[in-house]
């Protein structure tokens, strides 16, 4: 098979012989035809390698909803760390062990309440150290006590059912409906104010939330951090409303499988200041409190990978843009196929005359002492032959008039050849011009 067979954007041609056709392939057409298909395969490639590199971004949505639908996280220890800091290098643990004295006091409390059930029930949890390397001196929650329970807001069929977290910070010497007990080695009241309104000295929180990382499709941990500065006089109040994550992942190159995940995303705060000696006298009076709601409003997000249609979507509008080279392919090879016409018609026409034409040429190339009358009887010999073409006698008498079948083997013919062939030429246009006018009038006429 003729490697030419292969380019695409050869031109055709009919002789309306039944549905068979023919088509004329050239080399440029070829190249034009292998560059196109290189580059689309390339760029279907390179997508591939996109693709299982993870470096094509996925569709993605996100909406916000109001909701009364239940809303729930799970309570696992590491959803809260705090920490209180005596100054910015130094923890409030490292400070009582160093002075062996009692300065603050943590208690956290789990609160649930179902309207509708009448039940209202507060739970006194433990703190433990945090376990998680990114929770690292901090301490943590331990839910063990609470374990039937969850992390929720409910507010569908018309009832409110919810449940919070809450960390309370206590002077060593308070008492109050909370506080019911105080230690054996408190500081002076004096020194646990002091250290309370030092200028350095926060309350530091770390809260946990998860994301779908889209570039490793993993779920990611990491923790949202909020300080927050009491002063010995004051109460300070820190709602924390939690807004929770709904994702859907779509992922597969053929068939897409579907991963749902829920966590916490996102905390807003609201802090509110009271007397603290009021709330001391009405039975709640902590220097801080930390109270984690869930809010009603949920973040929904859906992740959609690309899948191979979408792919072959991609190289489609590439193929399409290499399809231009086929204007050019096909221009070229058409160019080519009236060429082709033009000698086909002196070969079967005119057949002595193109060998003597042929003959002569191939003699003229052999001369080295007149390069350039080389191409004036190929190319222009035949171009001026197409012109003619329509008139009944006109090449015909020329050939009569200015035989050429024995060539002189030199310049001065080819040239005497060349000027009778303009010399016919020049006389035959007032005739055809006369012509022309004549068929113009018969028609007019008609």
């Amino acid at each position: 098979m003729s490697v030419l067979k292969l380019d695409l954007w050869s031109s055709e041609f009919y002789f309306n012989v039944g549905t068979h056709s023919i088509r004329r392939t050239t080399f440029f057409g070829l190249f034009l035809t292998i560059s196109a298909i290189a580059s689309v395969l390339f760029y279907f490639l390179y997508l591939i390698h996109l693709y299982f590199s993870n470096l094509i971004d996925p569709q993605f949505r996100q909406q916000n909803f109001i909701t009364d639908e239940k809303k729930e996280v799970p309570l696992t220890n590491d959803l809260i760390g705090f920490q209180f800091y005596y100054n910015l290098s130094t923890t409030l643990d490292q400070y009582q062990a160093s002075q062996n004295k009692t300065y603050l006091v943590y208690i956290a409390q789990f609160y649930y309440q179902d309207t509708n059930n009448n039940i209202y029930n507060t739970i006194y949890l433990n703190t433990v150290k945090c376990s998680d390397p990114q929770l690292k001196g901090f301490i943590c929650i331990d839910f063990t006590q609470a374990s039937n329970y969850t992390y929720l807001l409910d507010a569908s069929n018309s009832n409110y059912v919810y449940s919070s977290i809450q960390i309370n910070i206590y002077g060593c010497n308070d008492l109050d409906t909370v506080k019911t007990t105080i230690p054996n080695n408190c500081a002076a009241q004096s020194d646990v104010e002091k250290l309370i309104n030092q200028a350095d000295a926060y309350f530091y929180l770390k809260l946990k939330t998860q994301q779908f990382n889209t570039t490793s499709k993993m779920i990611e941990t990491k923790y949202r951090t909020i300080y927050n500065y009491v002063q010995s006089n004051q109460y300070v109040l820190n709602t924390l409303y939690t807004q929770k994550q709904d994702t859907v992942v779509y992922s597969g190159l053929w068939y897409q499988k579907q991963e749902k995940f829920s966590s916490p995303i996102q905390y807003n705060q609201i802090t509110q200041h009271f007397d603290r000696n009021i709330g001391l006298a009405n039975g709640l009076g902590p220097y801080s409190q930390s109270e984690l709601l869930m809010d009603e409003i949920v973040k929904q997000f859906q992740i959609e990978y690309p899948t191979i249609i979408k792919l072959l979507t991609l190289v489609h509008a590439v193929a399409g843009l290499a399809m231009l080279t086929r204007l050019l392919g096909r221009f070229y090879s058409q160019s080519v196929t009236k060429q082709d016409f033009l000698s086909l018609f002196l070969q079967n026409i005119y057949n002595q005359k193109y060998e003597n034409i042929n003959l002569h040429n191939d003699q003229l190339n052999q001369k080295t002492d007149c390069p350039v009358q080389i191409p004036i009887i190929n190319q222009s010999f035949q171009n001026k032959m197409s012109v003619f073409y329509t008139q009944n006698q006109t090449i015909d008498n020329w050939f009569k008039n200015n035989p050429i079948d024995n060539v002189e083997d030199d310049c001065m013919t080819h040239q005497k050849i060349n000027n009778s062939f303009n010399f016919q030429i020049n006389s035959q246009k007032p005739q055809i011009k006369e012509q022309k006018e004549r068929q113009q009038v018969n028609i007019e006429y008609k």
